[in-house]
């Protein structure tokens, strides 16, 4: 018999034999769904350097703030319906709520501390907040920004860094 206590998707107590079956499991499924592209964010958006979102932050003096505004600008125009509290919202909607809950209550956080605190469940119902994707793709919508998060600032280092490089 298996018994387990998942929090928040990580297993916190099995016997050492379904700690192994469940990490094979586990493994074999992440590297099945990368192989096919479904979990990769690659796939469920265009490369951010070529987005409007990414012109417009290069834009902007780089800070925690203009990042969280990026990931705003980066799904505004999307087929992305947002589940909160049980509703399916367009994206479009989404992003000017998000965008004024911003601009109400931002408080120099980190942007990755802001994901974390308010991208993951919704405040009236605290249900989990769910990306809903073209083909019926469904994600966590934490998961989804703080990849994305990581992502740009991983384009901006590099290139920043190539920038630097040609001024040389």
């Amino acid at each position: 018999m298996l018994i387990f206590e998942m929090n928040e998707g990580i297993i916190t107590q099995m016997n050492s034999l379904s700690k192994r079956f469940c990490l094979f499991l586990i493994l074999t499924t992440s590297f099945l769904c990368i192989g096919n592209n479904v979990l990769a964010s690659e796939s469920l958006f265009p490369p951010i350097r070529g987005s409007q979102a990414y012109k417009e932050f290069k834009k902007r003096s780089y800070s925690e703030l203009s990042k969280l505004i990026y990931l705003i600008d980066r799904f505004k125009n999307t087929d992305i319906k947002v589940l909160y509290d049980g509703a399916y919202y367009d994206a479009s909607f989404a992003a000017k709520v998000c965008r004024e809950f911003l601009v109400r209550f931002y408080d120099n956080d980190k942007a990755t501390k802001w994901v974390t605190h308010y991208g993951t469940t919704s405040l009236f119902q605290n249900k989990p907040i769910l990306f809903k994707f073209q083909g019926g793709i469904t994600r966590l919508a934490r998961r989804i920004l703080l990849q994305e998060l990581k992502d740009l600032d991983e384009a901006y280092t590099q290139d920043t860094q190539s920038g630097r490089k040609a001024a040389a």
